[in-house]
């Protein structure tokens, strides 16, 4: 057997190709959770240091973060990029959405690289878009250190609640 010849493959099968997938979703945009309280899938968790007020508190942001309404009146966008290949990271350079003339996103910078496996995500408000824009989950556009232009698909298996990655 060839080592050289499988060394070859494994470099431009495996190492170099790019697998970085751009999801999107609606939802609310939470400016900070109360302290001692943990935000889980569809329920919250309370310390019992918090006050009944407290805890009444908490379950009300958390119910108004279900129904996609945000605390601050702030719905948006969030635009996920996860990079799914195997062994090669990748770098981000631009995010928009693809309306005419362009909408940049410019709410988080994009990190210098992104892992094997690591996600990364942002966010734009609605009212930064066009209005009367639909299908907003096929329109954002992610562009790539290697100059590919990664479009995005509608993102499905979001959590109730929880953090923005990286």
């Amino acid at each position: 057997m060839n080592l050289g010849l499988v060394t070859w493959v494994l470099d431009h099968l495996i190492r170099r190709k790019i697998d970085v997938r751009v999801r999107v979703h609606r939802a609310s945009l939470l400016r900070g959770v109360p302290h001692g309280a943990t935000a889980a899938s569809s329920t919250i968790t309370t310390t019992t240091s918090l006050t009944g007020m407290e805890a009444e508190l908490v379950d009300h942001v958390m119910h108004r973060a279900r129904e996609g309404t945000l605390d601050e009146n702030l719905e948006a966008y969030f635009i996920n990029v996860w990079n799914a290949s195997p062994v090669r990271s990748v770098g981000v350079t631009h995010v928009w959405i693809a309306t005419v003339p362009e909408t940049p996103v410019l709410t988080r910078q994009p990190p210098p690289l992104l892992e094997p496996d690591a996600q990364w995500e942002t966010w734009i408000e609605l009212d930064r878009l066009p209005s009367g824009l639909t299908d907003v989950e096929h329109l954002a556009r992610v562009k790539l250190t290697n100059d590919a232009i990664v479009e995005s698909v509608p993102r499905e298996d979001v959590p109730v609640a929880g953090y923005v990655p990286g």
